[in-house]
């Protein structure tokens, strides 16, 4: 019998049989696990209260046979419950739960851990601007799946002209000269895909026209080159 124990969180859970649930979950050392969580929709079933959806959960489960394994354990290590109490927020934490779960596999890497733990505390904050924050998750899970823009040159190879104007073109990643984007875009993107430091757009008051702009790049990019 092979048991495992790691943190994890629920990204998706179905009901199964009378009283069973399988669930989906991200874990930063074994990438997608499913389980099977027997009598979790049971009153007094140990599991029910802590296989929550925004929460982190310390689990301990079995390989099974399948692909699906069998819990054993479950307890919450953080409950984001101030995101549970927004309708807003709530939307959009079931919506990247959502996303997360159609584009991460078995063997995901634990970068994919890190970053929705990350989401959950931030949108767990009280004063959280929730485009800002579905830009940004956008932008760095299309990093780390490697579709990246390129945001220094255009396609026919110059620089990009802060003076200028552009158009996007989504299959190939880049700018072209045209009229729809500005210096403003073209910034703004550079912040939301850089690694290290796009933490910092949370510190800027960003105008919601360019957010919106943003928005619709993004989820384009999202449509071309993933599952959205």
């Amino acid at each position: 019998m092979n048991t495992k124990t790691s943190e994890a969180i629920l990204i998706n859970r179905i009901n199964y049989s009378e009283s069973d649930r399988i669930l989906n979950l991200i874990t930063p050392e074994f990438g997608k696990v499913a389980v099977i969580a027997k009598g979790s929709r049971k009153i007094k079933s140990k599991l029910a209260g802590s296989i929550e959806l925004f929460t982190l959960i310390k689990i301990t489960y079995v390989d099974g046979r399948s692909d699906i394994g069998t819990l054993i354990s479950s307890r919450i290590l953080e409950n984001y419950e101030e995101i549970s109490k927004d309708l807003d927020k709530s939307q959009l934490g079931f919506h990247i739960l959502k996303l997360t779960n159609l584009n991460t596999h078995d063997n995901s890497d634990q970068i994919y851990f890190d970053l929705l733990l990350q989401f959950l505390k931030l949108l767990n904050s009280l004063n959280i601007d929730l485009m800002t924050l579905k830009n940004w998750y956008y932008a760095q899970f299309l990093l780390i799946n490697g579709n990246v823009p390129n945001l220094n040159s255009a396609e026919d190879g110059n620089q990009l002209d802060e003076f200028k104007k552009y158009d996007f073109d989504f299959l190939k990643m880049g700018f072209m000269e045209g009229n729809k984007y500005t210096k403003d875009h073209i910034k703004y993107l550079r912040l939301l895909f850089n690694i290290s430091n796009s933490i910092k757009v949370f510190k800027i008051n960003i105008d919601q026209k360019l957010n919106k702009d943003i928005l619709e790049i993004l989820e384009t990019m999202f449509k071309s080159h993933l599952s959205l």
